[in-house]
């Protein structure tokens, strides 16, 4: 693996693991170089964040979640979190530190609508909001950053939003409405 980093970026590593995976009769040499890719990263201290940025997901806009190498960083996350049980990592506030929560808010929603990546954006969008509910982010801020003008009553956008609305006064029941 360090000679094939000599000449190839994470990226392109991980992009060559991820279209390797896909094809029957190399699934099982993508498997031990996705292993040894993880191994290596983890090795070599990096953290979640810094292979986000290895990944250039950082630089994908608000079409992170479109990438395909967003399956290999999952995975590096759900490495990283086993071999270090006591460190916190929550992808939401790995995201957070690279897009703003209008991106974010956007990036999520557009994301809950295909099928391979709605069980993480629910879970990020459910930590965001946890973590919005916690810092007293008033409703009016979360119905901008998820974008909710002008979108149809059923957009899960506007299901976030008068979910977190509701929680929010339930919560903080002085709070001005």
């Amino acid at each position: 693996m360090t000679t094939l980093l000599k000449y190839y970026t994470g990226e392109s590593m991980a992009k060559m693991v991820l279209e390797a995976e896909k094809a029957p009769g190399s699934a099982n040499v993508a498997k031990q170089l996705q292993s040894e890719l993880l191994e290596n990263w983890l090795r070599s201290k990096k953290t979640p964040s810094s292979v986000f940025r290895v990944l250039k997901l950082n630089k994908a806009g608000d079409k992170a979640f479109e990438s395909p190498v967003l399956a290999m960083w999952l995975k590096y996350v759900a490495f990283f979190k086993d071999a270090n049980p006591l460190v916190r990592v929550n992808v939401a506030e790995v995201l957070k530190r690279y897009y703003a929560n209008e991106v974010l808010g956007k990036m999520l929603i557009e994301a809950l609508k295909v099928p391979s990546t709605k069980k993480i954006a629910k879970s990020t969008l459910d930590a965001l909001t946890i973590g919005w509910m916690y810092q007293k982010v008033e409703p009016q801020k979360v119905y901008k950053w998820l974008l909710v003008d002008g979108t149809a009553a059923v957009d899960a956008g506007r299901k976030l939003y008068k979910s977190y609305n509701t929680l929010y006064h339930d919560k903080y029941p002085n709070a001005f409405r």
